[in-house]
């Protein structure tokens, strides 16, 4: 199409007119083609840098996904150790309370074997405390008694010598009898004698 503009322009324009023009045209040619091998160069670097940027992209992209899939690995892994350390201090307090349980129960178990005690030697003391007091009222019936018994044995001793007494008069009275008798005897004897 340039070259039909061209013919046309060449029959209408003087000859020197046309190698001017001529010349310009080669120059606007080679320009052009410098502009478009220019253009093709710079749309073959645009497409080598889109091709880079791209795999630039892509590369930052995966290296994103390995950098926080490595991240992830690690936050599970020092969840993972922090659960283990939560777990193991869990453990610790747990193991501390077992043993606080286990002094407090020998506490109680302590303090009931004292309260035992303390109630058996309660005990003990009420007991001989009783016993004291059953002891005292023993000896005190015992004094009682004994002066019960020598009150009664001074009444049996007067008793006993009025029946000392009594007997002895009725052994003299007996003797008086029986020597009254043998004389009345021995007088009737006699009487029958003679």
């Amino acid at each position: 199409m340039l070259r039909y503009m061209s013919s046309l322009r060449r029959s209408d324009t003087p000859p020197s007119l046309e190698v001017a023009n001529q010349v310009q045209i080669d120059d606007l040619v080679q320009r052009n083609r410098a502009l478009e091998y220019l253009n093709n160069r710079l749309n073959d670097r645009l497409s080598a840098e889109a091709n880079r940027s791209k795999e630039a992209v892509q590369d930052f992209q995966q290296r994103w996904h390995e950098k926080e899939k490595s991240l992830r690995e690690e936050c599970e892994d020092f969840l993972a150790y922090y659960r283990c350390v939560q777990l193991s201090t869990v453990s610790a307090l747990e193991t501390e309370r077992m043993n606080v349980l286990n002094e407090q129960k020998a506490l109680r178990e302590e303090k009931l074997l004292r309260l035992q005690r303390d109630f058996r030697i309660t005990m003990f003391y009420a007991k001989e405390r009783e016993l004291e007091e059953r002891i005292m009222e023993l000896e005190e019936e015992n004094e009682r008694m004994a002066s019960e018994r020598k009150e009664l044995a001074l009444v049996l001793k007067k008793k006993l010598s009025i029946i000392i007494a009594q007997l002895q008069s009725k052994d003299v009275e007996i003797e008086n009898i029986s020597s009254e008798r043998d004389v009345a005897e021995v007088g009737s004897s006699s009487v029958n004698c003679c």
